[in-house]
């Protein structure tokens, strides 16, 4: 399966490609966890138990992961709006806010990955804008390093290994 978010996977790999994250920590990729617990895909479990059902596990996860020795945690962006889970990561650990355009932030989910909507807004692009207008207060308030990672050249990957080797 496609990873949810492809700036989230990027900064894995260019963390990776960069030689800092075999050097200092192991990558532990929230959702992909997730899925590998319920064994189906995020949205199929949404859509049959709920968004507070996923939280709920998501939470779990969350606590499992936060306790682990040098690991870098790439999770999706409704972790950082529950406080229990600030909680657990802040105290431990740098949060680093991967920051994108929503209009470009939809254009990507719309390519790679498919999940139930959040809110009753009546497309994606909606929505992410709504959820940014929403969340980028709180984000930026629990996080310790903002990273844009809107591609400001052709070459997405290169943009991104660039911007991750000024951290």
């Amino acid at each position: 399966a496609q990873h949810p978010d492809r700036a989230r996977r990027g900064f894995l790999d260019a963390l990776e490609q960069a030689g800092e994250l075999k050097r200092v920590a192991v990558p532990v990729d929230t959702d992909l966890l997730i899925e590998q617990q319920i064994g189906e895909p995020i949205p199929q479990y949404v859509g049959r138990l709920g968004w507070d059902a996923f939280r709920d596990l998501e939470h779990q996860v969350i606590c499992q992961v936060a306790h682990q020795r040098a690991a870098v945690i790439s999770s999706g962006g409704g972790v950082l709006t529950f406080a229990r889970n600030v909680e657990v990561l802040k105290p431990s650990g740098i949060i680093i806010l991967l920051a994108a355009d929503p209009t470009k932030l939809a254009k990507r989910l719309e390519r790679s990955y498919a999940r139930p909507p959040l809110t009753d807004q009546p497309n994606l692009e909606a929505e992410m804008c709504a959820l940014w207008t929403q969340r980028e207060p709180l984000y930026r308030k629990v996080c310790d390093v903002v990273l844009n990672v809107d591609a400001e050249t052709a070459d997405e990957e290169a943009d991104l290994q660039g911007k991750v080797s000024t951290l």
